[in-house]
């Protein structure tokens, strides 16, 4: 019984934290900042120019 009701916290507190966490976007809200570990190829884009053409390339794996 104890370790049900430790179990039972302890879930509740970790729901309660990834909750909190979420980001709450809606439609027209600003894209969040890239967060960027380590570049692949080139470097980073400090300001974005008139005229120019820029590509971002993102994937994951599950």
């Amino acid at each position: 019984m104890k370790q049900t009701t430790i179990a039972g916290i302890a879930g509740l507190v970790l729901v309660a934290s990834a909750h909190a966490q979420k980001p709450t976007l809606k439609v027209g809200d600003p894209a969040p900042d890239l967060q960027v570990a380590e570049w692949v190829k080139g470097s980073q884009v400090s300001s974005f120019e008139a005229d120019n053409v820029y590509l971002v390339e993102f994937w994951a794996t599950w």
